[in-house]
């Protein structure tokens, strides 16, 4: 199991080699994490992996926008559709297509401007 902090950006954590056990943490700060993520890594039932909001100093959650949302070249997706499908997708990678993403939590984050086929977003 290892911890794993993200500093100033998502795409700072190797996400495709999160093992079942992991964390990834994910502080507050005024403005919002504007990255898409491709979550190809799988946990365990009893030990999934875990990614969460670490609050700011009054209690506000960590947020991930997807209003100008980027996506960093790690999230190379064999289905490269499914990039567009949301903010956070899980699906296996070009590189990895027989990995099955699966047992992840995600908990204590704020998920602003996401819809599914809406003009003023950006996927």
């Amino acid at each position: 199991m290892a911890t794993h902090t993200i500093a100033s950006r998502l795409s700072e954590i190797d996400w495709s080699s999160l093992q079942a056990g992991d964390e990834v943490l994910i502080p507050w700060r005024p403005e919002p994490y504007r990255e898409k993520i491709v979550f190809a890594a799988r946990g365990a039932p009893l030990n999934p992996i875990r990614v969460t909001g670490v609050p700011g100093p009054g209690g506000e959650l960590p947020a991930l926008d997807g209003l100008g949302a980027t996506t960093d070249l790690q999230f190379t997706s064999r289905w490269v559709d499914l990039e567009h499908i949301g903010l956070v997708t899980l699906a296996p990678l070009a590189a990895r297509p027989d990995d099955r993403p699966g047992h992840v939590v995600f908990e204590g984050i704020e998920f602003r401007n996401v819809g599914w086929g809406q003009a003023d977003r950006s996927f």
